[in-house]
């Protein structure tokens, strides 16, 4: 399911009249609870991913080795070197495909990851 039908899904259950609600469409199970008026805003929240935002995938299997300095908020340019996968002792550059910033590592460094498995969502610039 596409970013932009979870977004439709959203606006349509505002309006409803309800605390907390589960629902599941197309498999995508998706849990909703409205926050109590009485609770102040600095209160911290997740950030809902930015339909704009790219992944950045693993080209193939081995352990994942971010940049020292990559980190979430971080600026990163296109065909920057984000990380390294390590396959048989030999070390394969991960680069961005796209200029943008650092939405989240979605990988632990030193973890073993999959062929094609998400490593790093780039949110443009």
């Amino acid at each position: 399911m596409k970013i932009d039908k979870v977004y439709d899904i959203l606006n349509r259950l505002k309006d409803y009249p309800y605390q907390e609600i589960a629902v599941e469409v197309d498999g995508l199970k998706l849990h909703v609870k409205k926050a109590d008026a009485s609770q102040t805003t600095s209160q911290t929240t997740t950030p809902v991913p930015d339909p704009s935002g790219v992944m950045v995938k693993s080209p193939m299997v081995g352990i994942v080795h971010f940049n020292q300095e990559l980190a979430a908020g971080q600026v990163v340019e296109k065909g920057q070197v984000i990380a390294q996968i390590e396959s048989m002792k030999l070390f394969n550059d991960v680069k961005a495909p796209q200029a943008g910033t650092v939405q989240r590592l979605l990988a632990a460094d030193g973890e073993g990851v999959a062929y094609d498995q998400p490593l790093v969502e780039l949110v443009g610039k």
